[in-house]
């Protein structure tokens, strides 16, 4: 392999690499809407298991987390077809292992637990029973999709005269 081979090859491995970095930051595409009573958010985020991936809620605050191990296939490892044992090269590796993203949710998403309430759910004393209805937000990851459901609060609008 001559010199400029192996300059073409490092410059695709540097460019796969500053790649996966830049869409481990924009990672993943979200998609948001509102349905019903809640605000669906969705993320597509292949290539992940259910294990690998943690969501959090604090206030209009949504965190989305995964990590997983590097591909097998990525590992570089000794020749095993008997190629003089050279070691097998990586030529261009862009897909994602860390996702971290946090995304700013519409003030009627924020979901705060109830204060007070007891390990059994009941209603703190003087809580508003509005409030007690509102379910826990939710979160499914399947085939590569991960959908959050987020209950919203609906606020009655005020009419305001025109002079």
């Amino acid at each position: 392999m001559g010199p400029a081979e192996r300059l073409a090859q490092e410059m695709t491995r540097e460019i796969g690499a500053k790649t996966r970095e830049f869409y481990e930051f924009v990672l993943p595409p979200i998609d948001m809407y509102v349905r019903d009573d809640s605000l669906i958010v969705a993320a597509d985020m292949p290539g992940f298991e259910k294990k690998d991936v943690s969501v959090t809620l604090r206030g209009r605050m949504l965190r989305i987390q995964a990590c997983k191990e590097r591909d097998a296939w990525l590992d570089i490892k000794e020749d095993e077809g008997g190629h003089g044992g050279n070691k097998g090269e990586i030529i261009c590796a862009q897909r994602p292992s860390f996702v971290d993203k946090r995304v700013r949710l519409p003030a009627a998403a924020a979901f705060r637990p109830r204060r007070g309430a007891g390990d059994d759910g009941a209603p703190a004393e003087g809580e508003d029973k509005e409030e007690d209805k509102r379910q826990a937000p939710t979160a499914k990851y399947e085939k590569g999709i991960l959908t959050i459901v987020i209950p919203v609060r609906k606020r009655k609008g005020l009419e305001i005269p025109v002079k």
